[in-house]
């Protein structure tokens, strides 16, 4: 697993500071931190992650524009959105938009382990 690449985007230090160690438990190295969504775009286009994990509430841009500019760079990206806010309302306009899945906040390791299962069954269609 450890080739995998991925980009967590949060405006929260410590949010990102959690995922990235629950992904280096699952023995994932290759961790990239965006602190906004213009930082994870920018980073999107100079250095393509096999995974994004991104924040729905961030300031300025917020996750659900950044999903849509991601995908217009790669519509293949493999996009799990990541909130405190499990509305039903969030979920069905993530997915709508094109996210591959969804984690409420605060991160459990079962569910990260299985949006990596569902990218590597993704990546071998």
């Amino acid at each position: 697993m450890s080739e995998i690449s991925v980009l967590i985007v949060d405006d929260v230090s410590n949010m990102r500071s959690l995922l990235a160690s629950s992904l280096r438990s699952l023995d994932i190295t290759n961790i990239l931190e965006a602190s906004s969504s213009l930082d994870a775009i920018e980073i999107y286009q100079n250095k393509k992650s096999d995974i994004i994990f991104l924040d729905l509430q961030m300031p300025k841009v917020d996750g659900f524009e950044a999903l849509k500019q991601i995908r217009e760079i790669n519509n293949n990206a493999f996009i799990v959105i990541v909130s405190g806010e499990n509305s039903i309302i969030n979920v069905k306009k993530a997915i709508q938009l094109g996210a591959n899945g969804f984690i409420v906040k605060p991160y459990k390791l079962g569910k990260i382990q299985e949006m990596i299962e569902k990218l590597n069954a993704h990546q071998k269609k």
